[in-house]
């Protein structure tokens, strides 16, 4: 993660415009919203600015083993990324230490596979698909804030929240050693077999 701060460091983004014309209505949006020196900068539409914000995107995606998708609304107008060291009751989308569910990833997967109820319209219509989820742990490990970000429709978007919210406490993300509050993207599959 340092070197990746370092890298980025070397940009000039605080002299970048604020928000750019987006390229296509139907694309997912790259908003950033960081601090650099004390100084907080947002950007909304980066996938239309200089092609280093799409590089940075890519490479928090990858740092994050997550696809991140945006929200478009205005009322979306939270921190997307906070780089460095946030104030007491900010949320991190990248830390140096991600959250973990209690047991770690296979643990997670156990938890979803005899938690979830595939919804009776979904299995009527033959739907299945992936619901991606964002959602807050605490510096505490709750969950708190669940929304879908990507969505299937048949009541598999609802199961998705329902068991997201069911779960145990998970051992928070830390930033410079200390417990912080972190958003963490999860995508849940549903298959018929």
């Amino acid at each position: 993660m340092q070197k990746f701060i370092k890298q980025i460091s070397g940009y000039k983004l605080l002299s970048l415009q604020n928000v750019y014309k987006p390229i296509a209505a139907d694309l997912p949006r790259l908003n950033f919203t960081f601090t650099v020196n004390g100084k907080p900068k947002s950007i909304k539409n980066g996938e239309s600015g200089p092609k280093y914000l799409e590089t940075i995107g890519k490479k928090i995606d990858s740092l994050v083993n997550t696809l991140k998708w945006t929200e478009t609304k205005e009322e979306n107008n939270g921190p997307d990324l906070q780089i460095g060291v946030g104030k007491d009751k900010s949320t991190f989308v990248f830390v140096e230490h991600e959250a973990e569910f209690p047991g770690g990833d296979e643990a997670l997967m156990n938890y979803l596979s005899t938690h979830i109820v595939y919804p009776r319209l979904a299995l009527e219509q033959n739907i299945q698909g992936k619901v991606i989820c964002e959602f807050t742990i605490t510096n505490e490990g709750k969950i708190k804030d669940v929304k879908v970000i990507k969505a299937v429709g048949f009541g598999l978007d609802e199961e998705a929240v329902r068991v997201i919210k069911d779960m145990p406490l998970w051992k928070p993300g830390t930033q410079n050693g200390a417990k912080v509050d972190s958003k963490f993207t999860l995508p849940i599959v549903f298959t018929l077999d």
